[in-house]
């Protein structure tokens, strides 16, 4: 039999192996996103400190206008308008250790450890709060 035989037609694609361009499309949306979700990102924002490439010599003006158009200047703003960081306190450790010299080396209870930490920088205690888990 051939395929003509079988119902006057010729035989087409299984159902399902063919994908239309907008459903290649959303799987790999779909895909895309899924990897950017499960990534970390980190910015680092390069500021000149002046336009003659030589050291020592910082322009107030300049470094100031890039702040504003970088948008560090608006982000610094909402920080302090009540958008507080909170970072869970091994994340904490690790990022501000080196800035606290004498810490107790070995395992320390996370909210013990931060606390330690921030009296041992000597930051007013109005600027942060310790939490139970951040």
């Amino acid at each position: 039999a051939t395929d003509e035989d079988i119902g006057g037609s010729r035989s087409r694609v299984k159902k399902g192996l063919f994908r239309t361009v907008a459903q290649r499309h959303k799987e790999q949306l779909h895909s895309l996103m899924a990897q950017l979700h499960s990534t970390h990102p980190h910015f680092v924002r390069c500021i000149l400190p002046n336009h003659k490439k030589r050291p020592k010599q910082f322009n107030n003006l300049l470094v100031l206008d890039q702040l504003r158009c970088n948008g560090v200047l608006e982000g610094i703003r909402i920080a302090r308008t009540g958008f507080p960081n909170r970072l869970p306190f091994t994340e904490f450790r690790q990022r501000y250790e080196v800035l606290c010299s004498n810490m107790p080396t070995g395992y320390l209870e996370g909210q013990a450890a931060a606390t330690i930490m921030l009296e041992k920088l000597g930051l007013d205690k109005t600027l942060y709060r310790v939490g139970l888990t951040k």
